[in-house]
């Protein structure tokens, strides 16, 4: 009994300090770990490479690779499969579209980010 109570109180704590870290209006979404953007953060792309959408879970438009810049137009959004979170970026190439956070379970593994605040710019 008080080993349940103490994991019980574990996961409370873990919770509620993912809630804590989350951007402020940022939704929950099931299938992506705590969003980290906000509008008009500076942003790159973390992993290899990060699929621009024409919409939230929308068609693919082009897949756009490492370590690519962008600007945070909106969001974070949660839709589609996942669901996900989403943000609408334009790339310093001028791409502009919808790109995932990240996935809690992926086939890269677990609680990937594929994108990431820009460091050297400061934001």
């Amino acid at each position: 009994m008080m080993r349940r109570l103490l994991m019980l109180f574990t996961l409370m704590a873990l919770v509620a300090m993912t809630l804590a870290a989350a951007p402020a209006g940022a939704q929950d979404c099931a299938g992506s770990p705590p969003p980290r953007l906000v509008i008009g953060d500076q942003g790159r792309i973390a992993q290899r490479f990060s699929t621009l959408r024409e919409s939230p879970a929308g068609n693919p438009v082009e897949v756009m690779y490492a370590p690519l810049r962008f600007v945070v137009l909106q969001g974070p959004l949660c839709a589609g499969y996942g669901p996900l979170t989403w943000y609408e970026i334009q790339y310093e190439t001028g791409q502009r579209g919808w790109t995932s956070e990240g996935q809690v379970f992926s086939i890269w593994g677990w609680n990937q980010y594929w994108l990431e605040l820009d460091v050297q710019t400061g934001s």
